[in-house]
């Protein structure tokens, strides 16, 4: 950095104490810090008052759950792929998925959208949060773009948070 080839740095899979750690080895801000986030594990909220006091950014890898927050996957259905033996499809998310998705599909029939841009939309509720949610499709990418127009209420809000606290 001091020589000026690298301008910026992030991380990935930081808590906050590595993240405060990190910065103060470097000497430098470390402006980004990638972690899962999502509305089945909200662990990486405890990062976001912190990104919010040093204008920091939290990138939410993963914000779809490896597709479970869209539908795509249940306890009937789950991938036969590489994403089978992630950790995201145990007991405990695949038993809690349902209900998050009848609230997420309640509240896109408000906003005649999908339960995906729903849950895209409340990670975006936080102007600190960035999201990169994979795509294999045109269609994809658009349905992922439009979620950052939805314009939640609170009401909204409040009964996604209900479902998804742990």
């Amino acid at each position: 950095m001091d020589e000026g080839y690298i301008r910026q740095v992030g991380v990935s899979n930081f808590t906050l104490q590595q993240w405060q750690q990190a910065e103060e080895i470097l000497g430098s801000p470390i402006i980004s810090n990638q972690v899962q986030y999502h509305l089945l594990n909200r662990q990486a909220s405890n990062l976001l008052p912190y990104a919010h006091d040093t204008d920091k950014v939290v990138t939410a890898f993963s914000p779809l759950a490896q597709g479970l927050l869209s539908g795509k996957y249940g306890f009937d259905n789950v991938p036969r792929d590489l994403r089978a033996n992630f950790g995201i499809f145990n007991d405990d998310s695949l038993r809690r998925a349902p209900e998050i998705l009848n609230v997420l599909s309640e509240v896109a029939g408000h906003h005649q959208s999908t339960p995906a841009q729903v849950a895209l939309a409340w990670l975006l509720l936080d102007s600190q949060v960035m999201v990169i949610p994979g795509a294999r499709t045109i269609e994809q990418i658009e349905f992922n773009a439009r979620s950052s127009d939805l314009k939640l209420t609170p009401g909204e809000t409040m009964m996604i948070d209900r479902v998804t606290r742990v």
